[in-house]
């Protein structure tokens, strides 16, 4: 038997380089506009059960989730964190229609409102308090980040107080993350501290927000 064993080992074709064919494919189906509840119950579960009739599929896996709402007052960053979320695979859907209402009336024309929301860099603690708000009860958004640039309108602290008023308050009722980026430094330091001690994490660049929001989804 052991003589056959060896036989067979010397006479069976090998590959330096094995390939290992898997077929597999890929089904996006968007919705935009939908709530991540409905998009489960009218797309993802009807798709599953017709594709799991397909001869030869095996195994189906699904995700449904909204996306991650950006708040920023500085472009540069806005678009770090966008960017950020490409390589993590989180999305930055269009508000609902009813949080664009929302922003547009607390924001001023020139703001984009479409996510990343730029609150433009003269920006108050109660631009962001408004606009947080809109974000929280956002039914496209299930984690929100904040970044804030030290320009001569910002308020750190006061900032800092809105973001730990709406992420721990009644106005965020699903308990939807919320992290922050705080950038330049000593100039921060205060509003940081403030987060860090109400349990929200802040980071130094937006880059790294983006990957532990994306660790949690």
């Amino acid at each position: 038997l052991l003589l056959l064993g060896l036989f067979a080992v010397a006479v069976t074709p090998k590959e330096e380089e094995p390939q290992i064919n898997v077929t597999m494919a890929n089904v996006l189906i968007p919705f935009p506009g939908a709530a991540s509840q409905d998009v489960h119950n009218l797309v993802t579960v009807p798709a599953e059960q017709v594709l799991s009739q397909i001869t030869g599929v095996e195994h189906i896996t699904s995700v449904t989730q909204p996306g991650l709402a950006v708040l920023t007052n500085s472009g540069g960053p806005g678009i770090l964190a966008a960017d950020a979320c490409v390589r993590e695979g989180l999305t930055l859907p269009r508000p609902a229609a009813a949080t664009l209402e929302r922003l547009a009336a607390a924001l001023p024309g020139f703001a984009s409102l479409y996510n990343p929301v730029d609150l433009l860099g003269d920006a108050d603690a109660e631009r962001y308090r408004a606009a947080l708000s809109a974000l929280a009860a956002d039914t496209q958004t299930h984690a929100v980040l904040v970044l804030l640039t030290p320009t001569a309108s910002a308020r750190v602290e006061a900032t800092a107080q809105a973001v730990i008023d709406i992420a721990t308050g009644p106005e965020n009722a699903q308990g939807k993350p919320f992290a922050a980026c705080f950038m330049g430094g000593v100039a921060v330091r205060k509003g940081r501290e403030m987060l860090l001690a109400a349990g929200i994490p802040c980071y130094d660049f937006p880059e790294a927000a983006v990957e532990a929001l994306g660790a949690m989804s």
